[in-house]
């Protein structure tokens, strides 16, 4: 009860392979807006990408993705989570019927994006630099749509409408 004062325990005092450190910590900003025209059924190019070099393979990789995106008619997109330009596939929910599998969803509106939050804990596998990034697809597929990111998706003026930009 009440703990033990500030400093009485070191790393010495630890047995080996107890506690972690945080061996590095990159990060990617995206403060530019940006829009992509998806055609039916079509996946987005990378929105959002960062790569970093493990120094062990069994480092743990804690990915925490913040975006603002909106589309040009309110469709609902399902984003996913990629590794060295694959799915991780570890990243994205079970089967289920018809229902696709994605790492998150957001629905968004056209006047303003729709902000999301994602966290997922990845084992890096090996010591060669790892990209992930983050591409998303609409969850309907009867037409082609214009996904924005950091902007609203009808365009840089809406009438009756405080609309700005945004970072990601």
């Amino acid at each position: 009860a009440g703990g033990l004062p500030d400093g009485c325990v070191t790393a010495d005092d630890l047995a080996s392979g107890v506690g972690g450190k945080i061996l590095q910590v990159v990060s990617t900003t995206k403060t530019d807006a940006s829009s992509q025209v998806l055609s039916t059924g079509a996946l987005s190019t990378d929105l959002l990408t960062v790569s970093i070099t493990p120094s062990n393979a069994s480092n743990k990789i804690l990915l925490m993705v913040s975006i603002n995106i909106s589309a040009n008619n309110n469709a609902g997109q399902l984003l996913y989570l990629y590794k060295d330009s694959s799915v991780l596939t570890g990243a994205i929910g079970d089967a289920s019927g018809s229902l696709e599998r994605a790492s998150f969803g957001i629905n968004p509106n056209q006047v303003n994006p729709d902000h999301q939050s994602f966290h997922f804990l990845d084992t890096a596998g090996g010591t060669s630099a790892i990209t992930y990034s983050i591409r998303s697809k609409f969850a309907r597929n009867d037409s082609n749509y214009t996904i924005s990111i950091n902007k609203q998706g009808v365009g840089d003026s809406y009438s009756g409408y405080h609309i700005g930009r945004y970072v990601s």
